[in-house]
């Protein structure tokens, strides 16, 4: 019943976690389709999510510039930055390695962040245009963006650099994920007043070039993608008014 904000599966792959807008982080049986546990982080209107590898902590991103780490089995949680200031923080991403995070906003900033002890932003990149969602490829190579008024964008992560800008001819950008072996990139895109131009593009990392585009069915908003660990599924939540689920399709080859 409520808009689901953001997916993310944990790193085995047979639980799937959604966060919703009022700050609710359940935690889904993927066989079973059921619910396994739920947790309140308290976090104001929280719009994206990150989960660290091989740990029991993830990422929040709220619209007030607020970015927490939390951690499953407990209501605590640590306020990791509020550098951007009060900007939604619509992106985050973690590395496979754990170590590093990166966050994004309506700022047009780009920030590095240590995972370690000591929390210190290591470096930030302002970007011509704000952005919404990061994804960091399973393989470390690629960081990848999004945004409202962009092109979908490639950097490498540990150079702290633009790659490449993907060209398409769909606007409005909101969604994204890599697949697990990190050749394919997903993406959503839609245009607020007029859904039935809603697509789910998909980018072959390689040779970066758009591979097949799917119709998204009209008045369904696609604002997180997620592929399952086996690269045979993907799920997006959606829906209308009253009607939110998650969604799950056959992954195509």
């Amino acid at each position: 019943n409520k808009a689901i904000s953001a997916l993310a599966f944990t790193d085995g792959g047979e639980r799937l976690i959604s966060l919703d807008i009022d700050g609710d982080v359940v935690l889904w049986d993927v066989a079973r389709r059921s619910v396994k546990a739920s947790l309140a982080t308290h976090v104001s209107t929280p719009i994206s999510l990150a989960l660290i590898p091989n740990d029991d902590r993830f990422l929040i991103g709220g619209v007030n510039g607020e970015i927490r780490i939390c951690k499953f089995g407990t209501t605590e949680s640590e306020t990791l930055s509020t550098i951007h200031g009060a900007v939604p923080i619509s992106g985050l991403a973690v590395a496979p390695s754990a170590d590093l995070a990166v966050s994004a906003g309506w700022d047009r900033r780009l920030i590095w962040w240590s995972l370690a002890h000591d929390r210190k932003p290591l470096g930030v990149l302002m970007h011509r245009a704000p952005i919404v969602r990061l994804a960091w490829s399973p393989d470390g190579r690629f960081l990848a963006s999004v945004g409202p008024e962009d092109a979908v964008n490639l950097w490498d992560p540990k150079r702290m650099s633009l790659l490449a800008s993907l060209p398409s001819a769909a606007i409005d950008g909101h969604a994204l994920t890599f697949s697990p072996d990190s050749k394919t990139l997903v993406t959503s895109h839609f245009m607020e007043k007029n859904t039935t131009l809603a697509s789910i593009e998909l980018w072959s990392v390689a040779i970066r070039r758009s591979a097949m585009r799917l119709p998204a069915p009209p008045s369904i908003v696609w604002k997180s993608l997620e592929f399952s660990r086996d690269g045979e599924r993907l799920f997006a939540p959606g829906g209308t008014p009253g009607d939110f689920g998650i969604v799950v399709w056959h992954a195509p080859r």
